[in-house]
This record gives structure tokens, sequence and C-alpha cells, in this order.
């Protein structure tokens, strides 16, 4: 008898851990729509096609590029970051 109530509470365990995961990464997706700051930028898709990748759709940032400080000492395809900023500027009527 001991046995089968140790049996049975492990699995009750699992079955709580199971549940507990998944709505552990639910209720985290939610709290970031909830609270997040949405941040709109003006793209324009790209359909190409790509040996190794197939066929995919690709999106250009309108500002991708940006004026660098002339003393700053980036080398080609290193990481870094940008702050973004928030403005106050009407968007058109389309929503875009």
């Amino acid at each position: 008898m001991n046995r089968k109530t140790t049996l049975l509470s492990l699995m009750a365990i699992l079955a709580i851990v199971q549940l507990a995961v998944p709505l552990s990464m639910i209720n985290q997706r939610e709290m970031t729509l909830r609270d997040g700051i949405l941040y709109k930028f003006r793209a324009a898709p790209v359909d190409p096609a790509d040996a190794f990748r197939g066929r995919y759709v690709a999106l250009r940032i309108e500002d991708e590029n940006i004026v660098v400080p002339t003393n700053s000492c980036f080398t080609r395809g290193q990481k870094i970051f940008a702050i973004l900023e928030t403005t106050r500027t009407a968007l058109p009527a389309s929503g875009v």
C-alpha cells in the first residue's frame, strides 16, 4: 500500500509539473502582450528564394542603416545594440 501511494503521489506531482510548465509559458507571453511596449517599424516585404533556406519572406526595415559617429570603432559583422526612443508623431491614416 505504501508503494502504491508513493507512485500515485509521484504521478500527481508529474502531472502538476507538466501542466505548470506550459501555463507559465502562456502567462509570460500574456504578460508581455499586456505590459509590453508596442514599437511599429515601416517595413517592406521581400520574397526571395534561397537554395539553402527555400522560399521565405524577409522584411527590410526602413531605418536599418544609421549614421555612426566617426570616433566609434565597430567591425563588420559585430553585434551592437541600439536604444529605441519613442516620439509623439502621428501615424498616417493607414496605420503603417
